[in-house]
């Protein structure tokens, strides 16, 4: 039987998306044959991603923006992040000069101490504009700039300076929210419960998923984590926590290394949970012990338990928020960490949740992966958790492994 493997995997997963009557076309069978015209096949690909486009714009954050004046319109999440920093803005400068990857330098310790004179000459420049503009981190290696605090009253002045002297762009932060969890009686259709999971031998549990993906069998072989680290940009991890080894202080021998960059200080302890839940699918030590879908008792461990764990909080003690200025200083942070100071850092994740559409390849967000995935650290990136596709989530580059759930869960 003659088959075109991949292309005919490809389309089976797209059937799945799409009617199938568009399919016809590209597909045709000749006895037991299957045979694939690729060049149909590929006008298929070009048609979806129309579409696929097309269903974008009608649910584009676009369509929902507050218009400021003067030509200045911000989507309704990133205004509702300026509304919750009382009407102050997080904002990327970025530089002319190249970032650390893009000027071909080889000491990023020797590049940031000529950078240095650049930023304080854009520094100059910026509040000769904008006299209250509150400049927060340095970039080098992310893009070669920084992240700032700026009123609403003088952000127009900013952006201004975009193209200007040493200043080449001024990226307004979008945002990400944290979504509540909301009470399943007030939408019961919406929701699957865990009893009625339970009886079809699908529980969402860890226990169980785990074994799923085979990881005991990679423990036994040795593959534990060991050796590795691992960064949470999240909402924090509780470093107290039984599951990573019940420490009182932090850093700690599980938790060596950690920044509270949406507070701007040295404690990153999760106050909403979401942030402890992913670092313990990623490393938890399994010191507690839970019945599997079989009814065995085994330990709660995360998929590489003995993998140490970086957190980057980017969600603020008291709001729902995170902005791209901060994840973007995240990511430098974790660069400096790995190419500076050696740090084994094999994985990022990012389980941030908002639904932003396609993002330019330009954004600081995307030129930060784009930039960390070169220092040799691969991001795993949410992808969604709505059950049925409407748009592609951000944040979107071809330097991850994105991610997502077909049940809302």
């Amino acid at each position: 039987m003659r088959k075109v493997v991949s292309l005919v995997l490809a389309a089976l997963l797209m059937v799945t998306l799409f009617p199938l009557g568009i399919f016809a076309s590209a597909l045709a069978t000749s006895g037991d044959d299957v045979i694939v015209d690729p060049v149909v096949l590929q006008e298929l690909a070009d048609n979806i991603r129309k579409e696929l486009l097309s269903d974008v714009k009608k649910t584009s954050v676009s369509t929902e923006s507050v218009d400021l004046g003067g030509g200045l319109i911000l989507s309704k999440t990133a205004y509702e992040g300026v509304e919750a920093l009382e009407n102050n803005v997080k904002v990327v400068v970025e530089l002319s000069d190249p970032s650390f990857f893009e000027s071909g330098a080889k000491d990023l310790k020797q590049f940031k101490e000529k950078a240095a004179q650049a930023h304080s000459k854009a520094l100059q420049e910026v509040k000769s504009a904008v006299p209250n503009f509150e400049k927060q981190y340095d970039l080098y290696s992310t893009v070669n700039g920084f992240t700032g605090l700026v009123s609403l009253d003088e952000l127009k002045n900013l952006l201004s300076l975009a193209g200007k002297g040493s200043i080449s762009h001024v990226y307004i932060s979008e945002v990400y929210q944290i979504s509540a969890i909301e009470d399943p009686a007030e939408d019961p259709a919406s929701y699957i419960y865990y009893e009625d999971m339970k009886e079809i031998g699908v529980t969402p549990d860890m226990v169980n998923s785990a074994p799923l993906i085979g990881a005991p069998e990679a423990w036994d072989l040795g593959y534990t984590g060991s050796g590795t680290y691992v960064a949470v940009i999240d909402t924090g991890i509780d470093y107290t926590h039984e599951n990573f080894g019940g420490y009182s202080t932090f850093p700690n021998e599980k938790i060596p290394y950690g920044k509270d960059f949406a507070d701007g200080d040295e404690d990153p302890m999760d106050h909403n949970g979401h942030g402890t839940h992913v670092a313990g699918t990623v490393a938890g030590i399994g010191k507690a012990e839970f019945q599997d879908k079989d009814g065995n008792w085994v330990s709660l461990k995360g998929i590489a338990p003995d993998a140490k764990l970086i957190v980057a909080k980017v969600f603020a003690d008291d709001s729902p928020y995170a902005y791209t200025a901060d994840i973007v200083a995240a990511i430098e942070y974790l660069i400096k960490l790995k190419v500076e100071d050696d740090v084994n850092i094999v994985a990022a994740n990012m389980s941030l949740g908002s639904d932003k559409g396609f993002d330019a390849p330009t954004d600081p967000e995307q030129e930060a992966i784009k930039n960390a995935h070169e220092a040799g650290i691969t991001f795993a990136i949410s992808a969604g958790n709505e059950a049925f596709l409407t748009m592609l989530w951000a944040p979107i580059t071809s330097e991850q492994i994105q991610m997502a759930s077909t049940l809302p869960i």
